[in-house]
């Protein structure tokens, strides 16, 4: 929560100028690439995100990706039941931080994820191949989303706002509590794992949907700053003088996560899936499935 500046009447016009400019460019860089053909859709097929690269079985796959669903269920319902000891949030609105944003999406791909597994192992494939399609890459757009994001939340709360909170209170301000500690690492360490398991990448292209997550909040940040009179995050409070540098050290920061979260994939997965670091290649994302996987949509 932050104390009203003199000039609060004074930026968010500026703010609000300069999130709708930057998406309009970032809405008509997407069309681009749409039209060109440098999204990979056809690339994704049900198995890359059924099953796993290193030969889990998809009983196991599902089992996993349900355990970490529940827990993030779990740490959510905890979230709200201690939120009224923290003088910030009451009630549900732990949900308007980025944090828990992140946190309960991670829950919301894990489940389509073992959704995924289980028709797979029952040999239940929806027969709309657009309605198929549609699924794959939402979960592929998730996990492209939501790897990066995880780190970039992890390391800001030991190296930052940890260190921040006791040099300005004292005290760890709620960070170590459990909801707390599992939304800020557990996060990283599911996607992680996530990573290691599935079969999907991330794809240069898909950089777009890094910066409509961000956007995205911070627009929704501007309603809850009218219904709250306050932003969780100073650097997006339209209320400082600072406010654009704000926005675009935020996207500076989700665009250099989403390349090292590209570096970790790339690390991570077993040497059968390979992708070209050229980021204009049109290779970017493409593993050894053959062609009936690919192409198995229609």
């Amino acid at each position: 929560m932050t104390t009203e500046p003199p000039d609060a009447a004074t930026w968010e016009y500026s703010a609000v100028a300069y999130v709708s400019i930057a998406l309009t460019l970032l809405i008509a860089t997407h069309v681009y690439f749409e039209c060109t053909g440098r999204m990979r859709w056809h690339t994704i097929s049900w198995k890359h995100v059924s099953e796993s690269s290193r030969g889990l079985s998809l009983r196991c796959m599902a089992i996993y990706r349900l355990c970490c669903f529940f827990i993030v269920v779990l740490t959510d319902a905890m979230m709200v039941l201690q939120a009224e000891d923290n003088p910030l949030v009451s009630s549900w609105m732990a949900f308007a931080t980025f944090t828990v944003w992140s946190w309960t999406l991670i829950g919301f791909y894990n489940l389509l994820a073992a959704f995924a597994s289980i028709s797979d192992a029952m040999s239940i494939i929806p027969a709309n191949g657009s309605v198929a399609k549609v699924f794959c890459c939402s979960a592929w757009v998730l996990f492209e989303v939501l790897l990066p994001v995880s780190c970039l939340i992890c390391l800001l709360v030991w190296s930052v706002l940890l260190p921040l909170a006791y040099q300005t209170y004292g005290n760890d301000s709620g960070l170590l509590s459990v909801p707390a500690l599992a939304a800020h690492n557990l996060n990283f360490i599911f996607m992680l794992t996530e990573t290691c398991l599935n079969g999907l990448c991330i794809t240069s292209y898909h950089l777009v949907f890094m910066f409509y997550y961000g956007g995205l909040y911070v627009i929704f940040s501007w309603f809850f700053f009218a219904a709250y009179k306050f932003f969780f995050y100073f650097f997006i409070d339209w209320r400082y003088s600072f406010v654009l540098i704000g926005y675009t050290g935020l996207l500076g920061l989700l665009a250099t996560f989403f390349f090292i979260g590209r570096c970790i994939v790339n690390c991570i997965k077993p040497s059968v899936y390979t992708w070209e670091l050229d980021l204009q290649s049109s290779t970017d994302c493409e593993g050894t499935s053959d062609s009936s996987d690919v192409d198995q949509f229609g």
